[in-house]
């Protein structure tokens, strides 16, 4: 089963909030005298809603993979795997975000194994 937790993403973090790089309250970095432009001063709240009360919700998902093992040497194998996700989206229980669709992760690997 998979767990989505929604965030609050109105809270203003360190980055959108007037912090420096360097934690000077000037915004002045390195020995130059002009300040860093900070990405809510130029272009506004990118997002300013909030998920507060939407609570925690559960989805049946499957998993499935696939793999195999390439003898090099005697005990030195190359390794090739696959995996993937299946899910459905979450919707929270609120209409404007139902979309009933259902989403995929796929993860490919390639690796070395040793076998003792």
């Amino acid at each position: 089963m998979a767990l989505f937790i929604p965030g609050n993403y109105s809270t203003p973090t360190n980055s959108m909030n007037g912090a420096t790089p360097t934690g000077t309250p000037t915004g002045i970095v390195g020995g130059y005298a002009l300040p860093i432009p900070h990405a809510q001063a130029v272009l506004g709240p990118v997002y300013s809603g909030s998920s507060a009360g939407i609570g925690t919700q559960g989805r049946g998902m499957f998993l499935y993979g696939a793999g195999a093992d390439i003898p090099a040497f005697s005990h030195l194998y190359f390794r090739t795997e696959f995996r993937g996700l299946g899910y459905q989206a979450p919707d929270f229980k609120l209409n404007a975000l139902h979309t009933n669709a259902f989403s995929f992760a796929y993860e490919p690997s390639v690796g070395v194994a040793y076998r003792f």
